[in-house]
């Protein structure tokens, strides 16, 4: 996946923006969760899920609890991002790492070519 850089690296200066992510990133969390674990106001969260959801650093999901109310819960889409500085501007993508015993199998192949 590929990112509109100046906007993802933006909202990656902001430190709300980053506590969101490693939050969001341990499980889905809603704007409750993440107002405590972040510890800012909820308009402050509201406002930062809005821009990463538009920018792609966060999924949106509907929760429904037993009792049948439902809300929203986020969750990180990020894994681990890599950024090409290339003549024409900036390049940066999601690089997925998989599964670990997928790693394992790669790197296991990748020895084997040399």
């Amino acid at each position: 996946m590929t990112f509109e850089a100046d906007t993802v690296l933006d909202l990656l200066g902001d430190p709300v923006v980053r506590e969101i992510l490693v939050v969001a990133g341990r499980s889905p969390a809603s704007v409750r969760t993440l107002e405590t674990e972040c510890g800012v106001a909820k308009s402050t969260i509201y406002r930062r899920v809005s821009e990463m959801v538009e920018a792609e650093m966060l999924v949106e999901h509907t929760h429904i609890d037993p009792d049948g109310n439902h809300h929203q819960v986020y969750e990180t889409v990020i894994d681990r991002l890599e950024l090409d500085v290339e003549a024409d501007g900036l390049d940066l993508r999601n690089i997925d790492r998989g599964d670990p015993s997928d790693r394992v199998d790669e790197l296991w192949d990748d020895v084997g070519e040399d």
